[in-house]
């Protein structure tokens, strides 16, 4: 009798865990499958011809912080657009198809999401002129 009861119970909390990994895999499997950058013509979105790396983000944003301060050490020239604060900015980064911040262009690579592996891969991709002091 106890050992049934046993058997049972573990089956129930077996069925629970599988349900929860099941779940897990199918909020996350999207992400998982995604690509970690999209190649494209942004040149349309560069402020001026010498700047080639955009961060849309926001003040409060950790992740947009880390990208600003990635970009200041290696003194990389990028333009800073506060969706928050800026129309225009709103206006771009959904038309970009952004979903979260930051949103980085560098060259011809759109980067969602603070990714330092994919971010320095991007500048190794390209020539960027370096900021001035």
């Amino acid at each position: 009798m106890f050992l049934n009861k046993v058997k049972i119970f573990l089956s129930y909390v077996l069925v629970m865990a599988a349900g929860l990994v099941i779940g897990y895999a199918a909020i996350n499997l999207p992400r998982w499958l995604k690509a970690p950058y999209t190649e494209g013509d942004y040149a349309q979105y560069f402020p001026n011809p010498d700047t080639k790396v955009i961060v849309y983000g926001t003040q409060s944003c950790p992740f947009c912080i880390k990208t600003r301060d990635l970009f200041s050490s290696q003194k990389i020239q990028f333009a800073d657009f506060d969706i928050e604060k800026l129309d225009k900015a709103r206006q771009e980064f959904q038309k970009l198809g952004g979903e979260g911040v930051p949103l980085i262009i560098i060259g011809n690579r759109r980067i969602e999401g603070f990714n330092q592996a994919q971010i320095e891969a991007a500048l190794a991709a390209l020539t960027l002129p370096k900021a001035k002091k």
